[in-house]
């Protein structure tokens, strides 16, 4: 190396501003000042590594319970499901487009949609939604046509 004359930034900010100076720096003094950067880059590198594999880590973690929880509701949306499909299916009195309305079920919440052919239908099937799955909200989204 040479010594010279070397950009600094100093690290004093003026109205959130770094300038940029230029400083003499004997041999001695510019291989203790790019040695000092260069750790001071690598502590900063080390720290940011640390702090992303910390988080990410975090981010990754799964409860305990949470996916044999979601497992089983999902199970049970679908015995709900199969229970009010089969009360549809097995009641002679609707007509095909009611026994085949679609149910959806939503943040505990059974929704109906479809088309039937009356009123007393559209009622009837939510009636039935509500007796095969007690506690859950039940939305009747069908249309009478």
């Amino acid at each position: 190396m040479v010594a010279g004359f070397c950009p600094v930034i100093n690290k004093a900010r003026r109205r959130g501003f770094a300038f940029l100076s230029l400083n003499y720096f004997s041999n001695q003094e510019l291989a203790l000042t790019l040695k000092e950067t260069t750790e001071d880059i690598m502590k900063r590198f080390l720290i940011f590594a640390a702090l992303f594999l910390i988080l990410s880590a975090q981010a990754n973690a799964i409860p305990e319970g949470s996916v044999q929880e979601q497992e089983e509701s999902a199970a049970e949306t679908l015995e709900i499901s199969d229970a009010i499909r089969a009360l549809l299916k097995n009641d002679s009195t609707l007509s095909v487009g009611a026994q085949n309305v679609g149910i959806f079920e939503k943040h505990n919440c059974i929704i109906l949609k479809g088309s039937v052919k009356s009123a007393e239908e559209q009622a009837k099937i939510g009636k039935i939604a509500e007796e095969a799955s007690p506690g859950m909200k039940i939305i009747n989204d069908t249309k009478v046509r």
